[in-house]
């Protein structure tokens, strides 16, 4: 048993080394960016609403992101780490963190409650610093081994919670304006798309 265990180990590890050459000897690492420049958009996106990324190949299918833009909680910075399982068109993985300003003298009508009413109102109020871990899974189309077009899907864990604070201390939300504040504030389901320049 012990054997076979060895055998099977033995030959996943090669047929991995093979392929793995026979990627670097049809697309030579030397002939390939080792940095991309690009511009995205979409829900939780790492570069927000809109705004620009870099991908830097720290070692053959391994990238650093960073990113930067403008997102509905004000502007957002993210840093991480991306896999692609190939050089070619494929799939990959990433992992990375952001944070987002928040905003100052925010207003929105929002719907409040005074004695057993319901009101809406003008409300003021402070957009507060949000962080999130976000967890994705990509798909790349390469074009002339230099550009990429990419879809991306995934998860942004909130690190903070109810990140606003209202002017007005004595105004209370109703149910229904604070589920339309955690809807807006970062976190959630990620659906992005862009395309990458390489350099």
């Amino acid at each position: 048993m012990k054997t076979l265990i060895l055998f099977l180990t033995l030959s996943l590890l090669g047929l991995s080394s093979f392929c793995q050459n026979k990627a670097i000897a049809k697309y030579p690492s030397d002939t390939l960016p080792y940095t991309y420049l690009g511009l995205g958009t979409g829900i939780n996106n790492y570069v927000g609403i809109i705004g620009v990324g870099a991908d830097v190949r720290v070692y053959h299918e391994f990238f650093i992101r960073i990113g930067a833009g403008l997102g509905s909680w004000g502007g957002k910075l993210t840093g991480g780490i991306r896999y692609e399982r190939k050089y070619t068109s494929g799939w990959g993985y990433g992992i990375s963190y952001s944070q987002c300003s928040g905003l100052n003298d925010y207003k929105y009508d929002f719907e409040t409650v005074s004695s057993t009413l319901l009101i809406t109102k003008n409300v003021t109020m402070d957009l507060l610093k949000v962080r999130t871990i976000n967890l994705t899974a990509f798909h790349n189309w390469v074009f002339k081994k230099k550009n990429k077009f990419y879809i991306e899907f995934g998860y942004a864990i909130p690190l903070d919670k109810d990140a606003y604070k209202l002017q007005d201390p004595t105004i209370i939300l109703s149910d229904k304006s604070k589920s339309l504040l955690t809807t807006l504030q970062p976190g959630g389901i990620i659906i992005s798309t862009g395309f990458m320049f390489g350099l």
